[in-house]
């Protein structure tokens, strides 16, 4: 980061670009607010079961899907109906077999979890 604050600020293209603006102050920023969400997943990945925090991975890129349809009025082919509705019935799929009451190996399973379940 420090490498990127110097870069720019030495830059031909950002020459006006000076300590004094809020470009330097927003980049540092944009790196605390990427980490951020990865730190909560990793710690969310301790203490939760797998299977419900891989399906709940799949909830920021429906919600973005879902609010740039109905919100921003966004254009949806038919070619992204199709490809929407092949991702959802996956993971139905997957969540179905993963949670559903007597699968094979499911007490097994609850019982001695592997030692890569949980870091």
């Amino acid at each position: 980061l420090p490498f990127g604050v110097i870069a720019l600020l030495i830059s031909p293209q950002w020459g006006n670009l000076s300590l004094e603006t809020a470009d330097p102050v927003l980049l540092v920023l944009s790196g605390v607010i990427t980490i951020l969400p990865l730190t909560w997943y990793i710690c969310a990945a301790r203490i939760m079961p797998l299977v419900m925090l891989g399906t709940l991975f799949y909830l920021a890129p429906t919600l973005g899907f879902l609010s740039g349809v109905f919100i921003f009025d966004e254009t949806f082919t038919t070619g992204h109906g199709i490809m929407f509705s092949l991702i959802l019935s996956g993971l139905t799929v997957f969540t179905w077999d993963s949670v559903r009451p007597g699968r094979k190996g499911a007490a097994t399973d609850r019982k001695a979890p592997s030692k890569y379940q949980r870091l």
